[in-house]
């Protein structure tokens, strides 16, 4: 019976990604601007959102500077957003630091995180996929980017300045709790969905997340 529950919960993964997610779609034909270029950047547990910075993007997310973020760096062309479960995304930086404490927890229901890392350029691969996205799409995006940090009193999102992986990244307080049923993927899925971008109607896993974007798109 054990054996049975991750092979049902997988299948409702594969089904939750051929089924069409509502997305929205707003203005996105007739706003002003130029496409934008994102990425879904994945591994196999995880996917992030890799975000080209302009001036807006910049101003937006300003509040990272304090946490060491160079967002004045000529050679910073991304930021790459993710969400997760405080406990495991704040320890896992590679699959070695994978605990069964800090896995259980995210199983059973944890706080979660927002977790921001500076990039320069991104090229396409099987694990960096290329995705357009309208400009009134990427309006909506950012929106929902800056509303999944939890802010103070002031209005500022509150950085968790002991956690990092230590490569440049950083962590603050996230929007929303993690479970099973609530992971990274399923937050990443309605980031693309808000974007108007179909990635299914519900995708817990990356494999999901992928083969939504693989079938959908075509």
């Amino acid at each position: 019976m054990l054996i049975a529950i991750p092979a049902f919960y997988l299948l409702a993964s594969v089904i939750g990604a051929l089924i069409p997610g509502s997305i929205e779609t707003g203005a996105d034909k007739s706003a002003p601007g130029e496409p934008r270029q994102i990425y879904l950047l994945t591994n196999p547990l995880h996917a992030d959102i890799a975000i080209p910075v302009d001036e807006d993007v910049l101003k937006r997310f300003g509040f990272l500077a304090q946490s060491g973020i160079e967002i004045a760096h000529p050679g910073l062309q991304y930021l790459v957003f993710g969400w997760g479960s405080r406990e495991f995304y704040t320890t896992a930086g590679s699959y070695s630091d994978i605990t069964l404490s800090a896995t259980i927890k995210a199983i059973t229901g944890d706080r979660s995180v927002m977790h921001v890392t500076p990039s320069g350029q991104i090229e396409k691969s099987d694990n960096s996929i290329a995705i357009d996205v309208g400009s009134a799409g990427f309006s909506r995006l950012l929106v929902f980017l800056r509303r999944s940090f939890i802010n103070d009193a002031a209005g500022s999102p509150i950085w968790l300045e002991d956690k990092s992986h230590g490569y440049g990244d950083v962590f603050y307080q996230g929007v929303g709790d993690f479970n099973i049923f609530k992971p990274c993927n399923v937050w990443t899925g309605k980031a693309l969905k808000i974007a108007g971008i179909q990635a299914g109607s519900w995708t817990p896993t990356t494999f999901g997340l992928k083969s939504a974007l693989s079938i959908h798109r075509n």
